[in-house]
């Protein structure tokens, strides 16, 4: 287990947490706070394995992260939206890293 990656895993799952907050997205702050906190006092492989696995089902399908951003690109403010679009995905390809 390498204990620096899953320390900046952390950090980037709770800088994202704090996007999220700031854009109004309801309910997902604290989970990947949570999920930061998780990674940050990780002490094997399997416990950063069951939390990227917990951490990837907010990604998925029609109500997910990733399919919500990808859909508010004809917002008022297009450029934020591609932003938090490529925050998401690159978060969603972090966690698929810990599997």
């Amino acid at each position: 287990m390498q204990h620096g990656m899953n320390r900046e895993l952390g950090q980037g799952l709770r800088e994202y947490s704090d996007l999220l907050k700031k854009i109004g997205v309801q309910g997902y702050g604290s989970i990947f706070d949570e999920l930061a906190t998780g990674f940050e006092n990780a002490t094997s492989d399997e416990e950063c394995h069951r939390l990227a696995a917990r951490g990837l089902t907010y990604f998925g399908g029609k109500r997910g992260l990733t399919a919500r951003f990808s859909l508010e690109e004809g917002t008022e403010h297009p450029e934020v939206a591609q932003i938090v679009y490529a925050l998401t995905r690159l978060n969603h390809e972090l966690l698929k890293r810990h599997l």
